[in-house]
């Protein structure tokens, strides 16, 4: 879950119809940020209060060459950029006093990107200007190749070929 401060969202600031040129960040330390992870089903917390506390950052960047011309529905990509230093809420929790220095949190890194649609009306105060009504971010699986079993069945027919061709150079070396 992410939400940024309702005073620091320029979502909720009216825009003029052109060129659309706009970047969400938010920190839980300003805190401009509430941010929930959870990683394979156990939520993760942020240590809140001490003398070492952890944070959550989160940064998306909307393509700048996305051009608003009046109210509609409009898509584009996003880049995501993102930091959670923190422990599982379990542990959070059972030392409520205790800070990242000495529960030892864990810090994670996150980036990607994907498609944001973005509902666009008339603002109503400000005639002539924009609201983004709702902007919704929908990220892209991650694209990393997963090897067949052909590519691997090849891979090991060609190293039992090195191999015998390096027993054979051998034998013919002697």
């Amino acid at each position: 879950m992410f939400e940024t401060d309702p005073l620091e969202n320029p979502l909720l600031l009216p825009f003029s119809p052109g060129p659309l040129d706009l970047q969400l960040f938010g920190d839980t330390a300003t805190p401009s940020l509430t941010m929930s992870l959870t990683m394979h089903g156990v939520p993760w917390g942020l240590p809140m209060n001490t003398a070492f506390d952890g944070e959550a950052i989160a940064q998306f960047d909307i393509n700048p060459r996305l051009m608003l011309t009046g109210p509609g529905t409009y898509s584009t990509t996003f880049a995501f950029t993102g930091s959670f230093l923190g422990a599982p809420q379990s542990v959070v929790s059972s030392n409520p006093a205790l800070g990242c220095d000495v529960i030892t949190c864990t810090l994670l890194s996150f980036n990607g990107g994907g498609t944001v649609k973005l509902n666009v009306d008339s603002d109503p105060n400000f005639p002539g200007s924009l609201d983004i009504t709702q902007a919704s971010f929908a990220f892209k699986p991650s694209s990393a190749p997963t090897p067949s079993s052909a590519s691997l069945l090849l891979l090991g027919l060609v190293a039992l070929g090195l191999r015998a061709w390096s027993k054979n150079a051998a034998r013919t070396a002697r």
